[in-house]
């Protein structure tokens, strides 16, 4: 997970949107950094001139990819793609309750049949896992994002309180 501090100098063409794939802000910012004419945070931030933040991305100047930020005035970590992707771990848990069932009973149905009861045990098992493997591999990228920027508001907090 990568962490960069910013002072957003100038914010311009904030946009929210709202789609199937969910929520994001895009703007584009001028910092000391960087002047980038289009980022994307998941979630509707509000980006403000004049702020100082750190942004959680998955790599260097990933810029269209921010999971989250922490905002040094106020010490308030954003991380809205933590709480959407909890959200699809939930759902999915309780999808893969109802249809495990299914594809076991279906399967067992099947029985009689020598090569179809292996194939839709199979195919039942590899899809819900597959489904499992990327909702969880999307989970534990928002909870390191979380960490890492809750991580770097306590070292502020503790800093400010030392000074």
């Amino acid at each position: 997970m990568h962490l960069q501090p910013l002072l957003l100098t100038a914010v311009s063409n904030v946009s929210h949107i709202s789609s199937q794939r969910g929520q994001f802000t895009e703007f584009g910012f001028s910092s000391s950094y960087a002047t980038v004419s289009q980022a994307r945070a998941f979630g509707h931030l509000c980006p403000k001139a004049n702020t100082e933040i750190t942004l959680a991305m998955p790599g260097q100047d990933r810029w269209r990819h921010i999971y989250g930020w922490l905002d040094h005035s106020s010490k308030k970590v954003l991380v809205p793609y933590f709480w959407e992707r909890s959200v699809a771990l939930l759902f999915i848990s309780a999808l893969s309750f109802v249809f495990i069932p299914f594809f076991l009973g279906g399967a067992w149905s099947m029985r009689q049949s020598s090569w179809l009861y292996p194939f839709a045990f199979s195919f039942g098992a590899l899809l819900v896992g597959f489904v499992w493997v990327l909702v969880v591999r999307d989970f534990l990228v928002a909870q390191a994002a979380r960490k890492a920027l809750t991580a770097l508001a306590t070292s502020l907090r503790a800093s400010n309180n030392a000074a």
